[in-house]
């Protein structure tokens, strides 16, 4: 009977245990992905434009959508549990948004052949959908 009352208080401990979200596995992060890039401000849309983030090792390439909206380019990139904090490499010019440079800590999740980059500031929130081998 004590094994019974040990087993019902151990077990939700140890589902909690192994089903706790882990970070995310970086094998599966390397590849080529395209999708969109997608700013909110105050719960409005700026628009979508079509992007591509090739993902190699520790670092990244990439190019965003027209008029810089956003700006890839390369760099290199960390993970460190479900956050993806990206250095840009490249020298940019002062005649726009820098705020558009993929650079920076983003929330990072991945389901299947999807990967998606969250930044949020304020009341501005980029996206990244992104898709596997596309």
């Amino acid at each position: 009977m004590k094994m019974r009352k040990i087993w019902v208080l151990l077990l939700p401990v140890l589902c909690f245990l192994g089903c706790a979200e882990e970070g995310m596995d970086a094998p599966n992060l390397q590849g080529s992905f395209t999708g969109t890039f997608e700013r909110v401000v105050d719960g409005t849309s700026l628009g979508q434009a079509g992007v591509s983030l090739v993902l190699d090792g520790d670092t990244f390439s990439g190019s965003g959508g027209p008029n810089r909206y956003p700006v890839i380019c390369r760099g290199n990139f960390t993970l460190e549990g479900n956050t993806m904090n990206f250095i840009n490499n490249c020298f940019f010019t002062a005649d726009f948004d820098w705020t558009l440079i993929l650079s920076g800590s983003f929330e990072v999740r991945q389901t299947g052949n999807e990967l998606v980059l969250v930044k949020r500031r304020g009341s501005i929130v980029d996206t990244y959908r992104l898709r596997k081998g596309g």
